[in-house]
């Protein structure tokens, strides 16, 4: 008894010690992670309820999801008591008598929606509805997008949404995935007519002190919404673009209020706990999200681009910031009204705040740092080590870099006439860091753990903005 006794303690030291050698735990592959819970609460299919015409036959990435999600009436002319499907074959192709109804629609506030298309099918379909100025390109590296709706909201406000297919590389692209990615676009389907009132911009409007203020941009000018959807891994990306706009007749000047409101899903690529010997290891969490917005092909010119507010500020070790803007443009501005232009000749204001929660998380803003962009850095806590009696092991990762979280950024531009003249969109950097969190258990104590890092995605691409009237 007295040796056994001797034994375990001898090992106990030797463990404590590191006289082991220990096993490198192996990085887990990184594939969409869904749980198997026993249940099939994962494995539910989102439905759309509401009216959904069809017109063509649907192909693509996500023909099954539909047909499963929607049921398809057969397209009648001049109907307005639903969404419309359009397939990007059936466009090409559709008679006058088509595509005056579809105009009809969409004038009625229904969604249009084209499947599987290219660019060029995009600003085809595009100039049906929104005008022939519009213009539209993919992101870097994009052959097509799997949806493109437009809708036009209450008040004049265009609400255009694009999915792009998954950054693949070496995963597979699931049912989950699939059905998460149209998941996403019933979302939208069902918010009809509602949108803008759940939006970030429409948050401030329903302040009394915002109500109160006739000249407030937002409560005067329509909004061009630009909504694209990401994915890789699982997490997926959105990223709306809120543009309001208007133009200085004394100065000849554009001015540009954008509101970004991002929600960046982390749960996808995270789910992996994994032990081995005497180690542990944690991932793949959201360890870095970084969004760099520009004018485009006009960085460092502070002459012809002028960043005139950014928020919100850096903070560090806070639960909370507040996003916000106010300014007064004065003298005599034209708007586009979602209709006819209008001008206004005792200025107007831009004010708008709105609290976001950041816990374990830095927001660091790097705006003007190439001249005149918009720009900020999400950076998450990582896991850490921790013991105490008889435990010791990796904390979790914090909610927001494995769940929802929804940052908002806006900012305030003042553009001089030649981006006009060069009809110059914003050009949007994505891009996502992924961190793998692993260390070394001795007996009850856990040395610092090392961190591994890999990319969760990059994507850029520019945002085609119609320019505020000038007559």
């Amino acid at each position: 008894m007295k040796r056994l006794g001797w034994f375990l303690i001898v090992l106990c030291v030797l463990v404590s010690g590191g006289c082991f050698p220990p096993a490198i735990i192996d990085l887990p592959d990184l594939i969409p992670w869904y749980p198997d819970d026993g249940s099939d609460e994962s494995k539910e299919i989102e439905t759309y309820d509401g009216k959904v015409y069809l017109i063509g036959t649907l192909t693509g990435d996500l023909k099954d999801e539909f047909e499963a999600a929607m049921t398809f009436s057969d397209y009648v002319a001049d109907a307005t008591d639903g969404a419309i499907v359009v397939s990007s074959d059936a466009f090409g192709e559709l008679t006058q008598e088509q595509l005056d109804g579809l105009s009809t629609a969409f004038a009625a506030h229904q969604p249009i929606i084209l499947v599987h298309a290219t660019a060029e099918q995009i600003v085809a379909f595009g100039q049906q509805f929104i005008g022939e100025t519009f213009r539209y390109t993919l992101p870097n590296g994009m052959e097509y997008a799997e949806v493109y709706a437009v809708d036009l909201e209450e008040g004049g406000h265009i609400w255009q949404w694009s999915l792009y297919p998954p950054d693949l590389r070496d995963d597979e692209d699931s049912d989950e995935e699939q059905q998460a990615r149209l998941g996403d676009l019933i979302d939208w389907m069902q918010e009809n007519s509602e949108r803008m009132a759940n939006g970030s911009v429409e948050n401030a409007k329903f302040s009394a002190e915002l109500a109160a203020n006739s000249n407030e941009l937002t409560q005067l000018a329509s909004a061009f919404v630009d909504q694209k959807n990401f994915s890789r891994y699982g997490n997926r990306y959105q990223v709306a673009l809120f543009i309001y706009s208007c133009h200085s007749y004394d100065t000849g000047e554009d001015w540009f209020y954008v509101q970004q409101q991002c929600v960046f899903y982390g749960g996808g690529a995270y789910g992996e706990k994994k032990v081995e010997y005497n180690q542990e290891g944690k991932g793949w969490y959201i360890d870095n999200i970084e969004i760099d917005s520009t004018m485009n092909g006009y960085d460092y010119d502070t002459l012809q681009v002028g960043m005139i507010q950014s928020s919100p500020e850096t903070a560090n070790n806070v639960e909370s910031v507040t996003s916000g803007v106010s300014f007064t443009i004065g003298g005599e501005v034209g708007i586009d009204k979602g209709g006819p232009s209008a001008k206004i000749t005792g200025g107007v204001t831009i004010s708008n705040s709105r609290t976001v929660n950041i816990q374990d998380c830095q927001v660091i803003n790097k705006s003007i740092d190439r001249g005149n962009n918009a720009h900020w850095n999400y950076k998450f806590k990582r896991c850490d080590s921790i013991s105490y009696a008889l435990y010791a092991g990796l904390t979790d990762p914090p909610d927001l870099a494995t769940n929802t979280f929804q940052p908002m950024n806006q900012w305030i531009w003042r553009a001089k006439p030649a981006l006009r003249a060069n009809d110059t969109p914003i050009h949007v950097k994505l891009n996502v860091d992924l961190c793998w969190t692993w260390g070394i258990i001795d007996f009850w104590w856990m040395t610092h753990p090392d961190h591994q890092t890999t990319d969760g995605g990059l994507w850029e691409y520019n945002v085609h903005i119609p320019y505020p009237p000038i007559n």
